[in-house]
């Protein structure tokens, strides 16, 4: 049966659910620059192995080609603008070693109720070191404080576990543990040792773009994970059976949005008729894109964008102020959350009882959670909307999809003996079978193929006792929220979403808006740059969190205090932060692999 390893979803858009050491090894199969496709030693078949597919992130996946079984010296494929195509000598597993590697690992708490023994216990895993020929001994803490505090004792103590996640690391980047010498710069070691890791970098720009940023280095300095077939995890609802009562339509347009939350406060007496959150916003710029801007989730984050390779700061800009003339407008008119400063259990969710009390229509939900109020009434329905414009023909710069490159990479530690049999170990994390076992698990208990020919999870995962989906994929696959998987694919969830999910993830999705403002996620700043902008953000951030929920509930004017608060934020410093970031910026994008 022909292994296609992408899920061919809707034809609008794909949603979904939810890391030494040795010699080189020889090869039995050929890897095109198109796809990873090395198959294990012990697994042969006669038919023609799939490669990995390369997608655009918000287009279906397309059916991937066939990798061809050509001899290793043979060159890949040509690639257009490529003036030379990179051939990769495969690598035969499992590998002919026995070395154990050391894994710093974190798991929820509640695991523990339904595994004696996480990771241990994950079969996923354990058949990975099977065919891997590589062990890993796993340095386990549950629990996030916990985890952060062990993790910061290691790292004090000069003794590392051989691997780790950079997210770990919450005071330095991953050039930053370089030079401090506590990982290794993977930049020589990855290409002789990871060929069909190359491969998929040639594949997809997308994950080339990640690879050589940030500096000389770069995330050379740890191996990326790339999720296929994303999707917007959350978006703005509104009350559809409200909708019916007043006969209107999902509003697109700010007036449009106005017209509505009139009637819903008017007609059905919703007197929180939007819900906004503490800071002022929707989540994922969901109102404030409408003005070409962006506005800061917290004051731990800051509304940075670049146009063209620009950088910009959008709390001063012409269209931040014209969203908060349009919010401290629509709250004086009581169409607002008025309690919405007091509200901070949540920064991304309205509190329940704003919903069941039916005071409030329009608000930010998850897409996992999108039936959480079904019950509350018995003609209760919500629908998604879209991010609003100020015209249906507007084109949004700040969409919320998800971005499939990791910005949490797999470091291998300077304590690493055998770093190259890790990264070889690793390599198989972006071979056809390493994607299947990392996304799927093991065929005919985990998942089986389709009609089709295409991976399909079974009940053993979709109906265990755990409580929720994403928990049973970390112990029956090896795509764990907190390990290296290699390639995720997010589209083996799709089956779990009924219609109305499925149409929400649609309309999140904006169709036809693009990310052109949006600052590279992969994009950082160096010890010197942090500095300057540590030094001078903090202070400008809750000056610009003050000034602007005093103009939203009208205990300021915003045009009257306008040149002087952007003289303030000027006199502040804000140039030196924007200097900063415009220094990483330019360095990103000198490094960038072509």
């Amino acid at each position: 049966m022909k292994r296609i390893l992408a899920v061919i979803l809707s034809v609008c858009i794909l949603c979904a659910m939810l890391s030494a050491c040795g010699a080189s090894a020889t090869s039995e199969n050929s890897a095109p620059a198109e796809a990873a496709a090395s198959e294990p030693a012990e697994a042969s078949s006669d038919e023609e192995a799939p490669a990995l597919a390369a997608e655009a992130p918000e287009a279906p996946a397309e059916a991937p080609a066939e990798a061809q079984e050509e001899p290793a010296d043979v060159p890949a494929e040509d690639v257009e603008d490529q003036e030379e195509a990179v051939a990769y000598t495969p690598i035969s597993y499992p590998l002919d070693t026995d070395v154990s590697f050391s894994w710093f690992m974190s798991y929820p708490g509640v695991m523990e109720i339904f595994v004696e023994s996480p990771f241990h216990d994950y079969e996923a895993w354990n058949e990975w070191m099977r065919r891997t020929g590589v062990t890993i001994d796993w340095y386990l803490v549950s629990g996030f404080e916990t985890t952060i505090e062990q993790f910061n004792l290691m790292l004090a103590s000069g003794d590392y576990t051989d691997v780790f996640m950079s997210a770990m690391v919450s005071s330095a980047t991953v050039d930053e543990l370089v030079d401090q010498g506590i990982i290794f710069d993977l930049k020589e070691q990855i290409p002789e040792n990871m060929p069909d890791y190359m491969a998929y970098i040639d594949a997809n720009e997308d994950f080339a773009a990640s690879i050589g940023s940030e500096s000389a280095e770069g995330y050379w300095c740890g191996l990326h994970a790339y999720t296929e077939n994303t999707y917007p995890s959350a978006g703005l609802v509104i009350r559809n059976d409200w909708l019916d009562e007043v006969n209107m339509e999902v509003p697109t347009t700010f007036d449009a949005l106005h017209d509505v939350l009139t009637a819903f406060k008017s007609e059905i007496g919703a007197d929180d008729a939007l819900w906004i959150n503490y800071n002022g916003y929707i989540p994922d710029n969901g109102l404030i894109s409408g003005f070409d801007t962006m506005g800061a989730a917290d004051t731990n984050s800051y509304p940075f964008y670049q146009i063209d390779g620009e950088v910009m700061y959008g709390a001063t800009n012409d269209g931040f102020r014209e969203y908060i003339k349009t919010l401290s407008q629509w709250y004086s008119e009581g169409l607002v959350f008025r309690d919405f400063m007091s509200y901070t259990d949540s920064n991304t969710q309205a509190p329940s009882d704003l919903i069941t009390n039916n005071r409030c229509g329009v608000y930010e939900q998850t897409l996992d959670s999108f039936h959480q109020y079904d019950d509350s009434s018995d003609t209760f329905e919500i629908v998604a909307m879209p991010n609003t414009r100020q015209t249906d023909s507007q084109v949004l710069h700040f969409n919320g999809g998800r971005d499939g490159t990791s910005t949490d990479v797999l470091c291998v530690s300077t304590a690493c003996e055998n770093v190259e049999t890790v990264l070889q170990a690793f390599n198989y994390d972006f071979t056809e079978d390493g994607y299947l076992l990392m996304n799927y698990g093991i065929e005919n208990d985990t998942f089986v193929f389709d009609e089709n020919g295409d991976p399909m999870l079974t009940d053993v995962v979709l109906k265990s006792e755990l409580p929720d989906v994403s928990l049973a994929l970390s112990v029956f696959t090896g795509t764990d929220a907190n390990a290296y998987s290699g390639i995720k694919d997010d589209g083996r969830g799709w089956a779990l979403y009924d219609e109305a999910q499925q149409a929400a993830c649609e309309v999140w999705s904006n169709e036809g808006d693009d990310k052109a403002y949006v600052f590279p996620s992969l994009c950082s700043m160096n010890l010197e740059e942090s500095a300057a902008f540590n030094s001078k953000i903090t202070d400008i951030s809750t000056y610009v969190a003050e000034k602007t929920l005093s103009w939203i509930v009208g205990a300021a004017d915003v045009e009257a205090d306008w040149d002087d608060y952007v003289a303030n934020i000027g006199a502040m410093g804000i140039q030196d932060c924007i200097d900063a970031k415009q220094s990483s910026l330019d360095r990103y994008y000198e490094n960038l692999i072509s």
